[in-house]
This record gives C-alpha cells, sequence and structure tokens, in this order.
C-alpha cells in the first residue's frame, strides 16, 4: 500500500489523457460517470487544501476535509484562527461563532474576492465590532456571486452600517437575504440603512430584530414600505417600538403591495397598536401580506374579531400567543367601554385615579380589598375587589397589576406595598403634569383617563365603601376634613 504524501506526484494527479478519457466514457453507464465526476471534484478541492496548508505552514484541519467535496461545508463553533482561514476560502460555506475578527475579516475579504460560486455565507457571532468599518461593506461589494449574507450578534455599530447602506445602494449588489439581528444598530444609522434599501431592488428579506428602530427607524420605515416594491420578508421584533412609532409605520404598511411576512413580536406596542396595524390592512387595497406575527403582545377580543375580518377580506393570517379575557361583571350590563379603552393606561394608575375619582381614601380602598381582614390583599382577593368595583381589566391586567403592587414578591399585598406604590404614583403623576406645564399643553391621557372613569362609576351597581372597614376607620371618614 503506498503512502499518502502531499508532495507526491500520483496522488495529486487526477487528470485522463484524451485517448484514456474516451475508452472510459465509452464503457461506462451514466451512473457511474456521475459517481467518477464528484470523486474527481473532491479530489480536487482536498488537493487544493493541502497545497494551500503546505504553502503557509499549516496543519490541515479534520473536520474540514472529511467535508470537502460536499454540498456546502459546516464549520461552526470550530474556533478558527486568522491562519486557517487562508487555505479553506476557497470551500467556504459557513463561518458561524468562530471569532474571526479584524484580521480574519481582511484575509476573508481578499480570499473571497475572486470566488465566482460563493451563494450564502455565515459570519454570525465572530466579534465583527473591532473592525475596520468598510470590510463588511466590502464583503457585498467584492463578492458578486453572494446572494445571503448572516451577519447577526455581531455589534456592528453605526460606523459600520453606514457602508453596508452604501454597499447595498450600488448597481452591482445582487444580495437576497440580509440577517442584522442584534447589532447595535441606533437612531441615525438604522435609518439610513432602511432608506438605503428603498433604491435596492434584490432585497426580498431582511432581519433586523434586537435593534432600535424606535422613532428614527420608523419613520424611514414608512417612506420603504411605500416605495419598496421588492421586500417581501421583514423581521422587527424586539426594535423598542411603542404605540406612537405604530401610528408611523401602519401608513406604510397600507400603501404596501409586496410585503408577504412581518413579524414584529415583543414590542410595546399595546393592544391599541395591534389593533392599529390590523385596521391598516384591512382599509388597504394593494397588500398581499400572508402572516403577520404580533407575539409577546396582549390582545383582547376586539383585537381576535378584527383578525376575523382580516382573513376573511385579505387571507392575512395574524399569529398572536396572549389573549386577554375582560372579567365577567357581576349583575351588570355591559357598557360601551369594555376594556379596550382602559387597555392603553397602566393599570395601576387606572386603580389610583379611579379611587380618588370615587372620592376613596388609601385605607378605605386596603380595607375594601381585604375581604377576610388578614391586613394583606391575596391575589384572589384583588380579583374579588376589581369585580365589586367593575374595573374591565383583562387577566393580563391583573397580573400586572398584582406584580407592581406586591414589592417583596411575597404573593401577598400589604398596606405598606400599597402605600409605596401609591407615593411612586403620586410623584409620577405630578412629572407628567409639570411637563404639561412647561409645554404650555394639556395632558390629553389622564383627562381621557377621567372621563371614563366616570362613566364607569356613575353605570357601576353601588358599592358601600364602608361595608369592611373597622369601627375606627368609621370616625375618621366622618371627622376628616
Amino acid at each position: 500500500m503506498a503512502a499518502a504524501n502531499i508532495d507526491s506526484s500520483e496522488d495529486f494527479d487526477t487528470d485522463l489523457n484524451d485517448e484514456e478519457k474516451d475508452t472510459d466514457d465509452a464503457a461506462l453507464t451514466e451512473k457511474e460517470r456521475s459517481r467518477d465526476r464528484k470523486s474527481t471534484s473532491q479530489t480536487s478541492v482536498l488537493q487544493s487544501y493541502k497545497l494551500a496548508c503546505l504553502k503557509h505552514n499549516l496543519a490541515p484541519r479534520s473536520v474540514l476535509m472529511k467535508q470537502l467535496g460536499q454540498v456546502s461545508v459546516n464549520l461552526r463553533n470550530r474556533l478558527l484562527s486568522w491562519d486557517d482561514v487562508i487555505p479553506i476560502v476557497a470551500a467556504l460555506k459557513n463561518l458561524c461563532s468562530t471569532q474571526l475578527g479584524r484580521a480574519g475579516v481582511e484575509t476573508l475579504v481578499k480570499g473571497l474576492c475572486r470566488n465566482t460560486a460563493l451563494h450564502t455565507l455565515y459570519l454570525d457571532s465572530n466579534g465583527l465590532q473591532g473592525c475596520d468599518e468598510r470590510q463588511v461593506a466590502y464583503v457585498i461589494m467584492k463578492i458578486h456571486s453572494l446572494r445571503e449574507l448572516y451577519l447577526g450578534n455581531n455589534k456592528l455599530g453605526s460606523p459600520s452600517i453606514t457602508y453596508l447602506a452604501l454597499a447595498l445602494e450600488e448597481v452591482t449588489c445582487v444580495l437576497t437575504v440580509l440577517d442584522l439581528q442584534y447589532n447595535h444598530i441606533r437612531r441615525e444609522a438604522v435609518a439610513r440603512l432602511i432608506q438605503s434599501q428603498a433604491k435596492n431592488t434584490s432585497l426580498h428579506t431582511v432581519n433586523l430584530s434586537w435593534n432600535g428602530l424606535r422613532t428614527y427607524g420608523c419613520v424611514a420605515l414608512k417612506e420603504l414600505l411605500a416605495v419598496n416594491t421588492s421586500l417581501t420578508h421583514l423581521d422587527i421584533s424586539h426594535s423598542g417600538i411603542c404605540y406612537q412609532d405604530i401610528q408611523l409605520i401602519a401608513p406604510g404598511l397600507r400603501e404596501n403591495g409586496t410585503l408577504r411576512n412581518l413579524k414584529m413580536c415583543f414590542n410595546p406596542i399595546t393592544t391599541n397598536g395591534a389593533v392599529e396595524v390590523v385596521n391598516a390592512l384591512i382599509s388597504s387595497k394593494v397588500s398581499i401580506l400572508e402572516e403577520i406575527y404580533v407575539r409577546g403582545i396582549p390582545v383582547h377580543d376586539g383585537f381576535v374579531i378584527l383578525t376575523k375580518v382580516l382573513e376573511e377580506q385579505n387571507s392575512t393570517k395574524v399569529i398572536y400567543d396572549f389573549r386577554g379575557t375582560l372579567l365577567p361583571l357581576r349583575n351588570v350590563k355591559p357598557w360601551p367601554q369594555d376594556g379596550r379603552d382602559i387597555g392603553f393606561y397602566k393599570p395601576v394608575l387606572v386603580l389610583f385615579e379611579y379611587m380618588k375619582l370615587d372620592g376613596m381614601r388609601l385605607i378605605t380602598l386596603f380595607e375594601f380589598l381585604d375581604h377576610h381582614k388578614r391586613r394583606q390583599i391575596s391575589r384572589k382577593d384583588l380579583r374579588r375587589g376589581i369585580h365589586e368595583l367593575n374595573i374591565p381589566f383583562s387577566e393580563h391586567d391583573l397580573k400586572e397589576l398584582m406584580r407592581c403592587l406586591d414589592a417583596d414578591k411575597d404573593g401577598f399585598i400589604s398596606f405598606k406595598d400599597l402605600l409605596r406604590a401609591y407615593r411612586d404614583h403620586y410623584y409620577a403623576l405630578r412629572r407628567r403634569r409639570d411637563r404639561a406645564r412647561v409645554n404650555q399643553t394639556e395632558d390629553r391621557a389622564v383627562r381621557d383617563l377621567w372621563a371614563i372613569l366616570r362613566r364607569i362609576i356613575r353605570k357601576k351597581k353601588p358599592v358601600s365603601h364602608h361595608s369592611n372597614t373597622s369601627w375606627y376607620t368609621l370616625v375618621q371618614e366622618k371627622w376628616r376634613i
């Protein structure tokens, strides 16, 4: 048996002369020819890799040698150094979590700039935040065959993203999939990135989750959705988008006619924001959206009804995972304010403002909720008290209220906990009023809440505030000023 030697000409000589090739082709079947071509390709790639290792005085990686010749080569979590990248750039397919760093990326770009076969490149979790800002853009500009680029969890930051946006605007850019999740893209940088996609006609899938879109990004996203004709899949989950930002995005969704899949999970858009999105899609005449994900956002029965209307009208499926159910009111007919308006406000704000408008004191509210006179309020007591007061909270609102009031997390609300929460509420409300006074405006949100609560108080079943109070409290109530 001959020893395997890298320098051996017999080990690397896989070419056949013309006469031998003609003879073999005449004898081999089609199945054998296919097997022979695959074996020849694998030997050629392996030969190139061994020669490159020999040239740079490096030991060949066995994990790579076993995969060479296959459709794809996976080098995930192999902790390759930048020296290891040099001999394998020709067979590169996946370099996730390899910590290439600046030197590795520079070597990668130089080695792959002439590659005409690379289609997909994974560079997730490679610590590229310290690289030259232009290197990431060069990956798109120099590798002309690249169609899919995954750059998640690299903390690239604003400078790199600005150069990346310029690369996306180039006419030669043929990228179709771009993954930029968790890259610390903020403010002007995220707006610049979204604006660049308006000039790009090849991208159809973009992942911008775990970045800070906020108002800057949402203004640019509104303009992008109105003019873009290629984007079909967009992920903006965990991006800090609030209800006011949704009001910016909604008109763009109404005018967009190419988007098919939209993910906006775990954004603080509130139930009203989710309703705003669905209403925009219902009123759209050009939308072809197939799926929209709003997971991690509490919704109510009215929202569920709107999703059914949207599915019947536009065949758009809305995926959600948290549905709050309105609490049944005992012996009271439901009124128009069934909780959808109150859902915009924090439960603690609603409870304490209700208390003040109904003429209750804090000690009176505590003793009213403390049904069993244990000097502490359980979750069951809180639910019963909310039923008695006829405040239309959802299940999610009750859980949030209990979480905010139970300071020591022992499952019960003491008077000390309630006093602390009311003090925080009082100072927060006073700061709101001070800001409104400085801006010479009116706090319309609180004013609207008061109007809703007054209607609820007028229509609720009369409840005695003193039915469960002690004699000492009754005396205090009688003689208070």
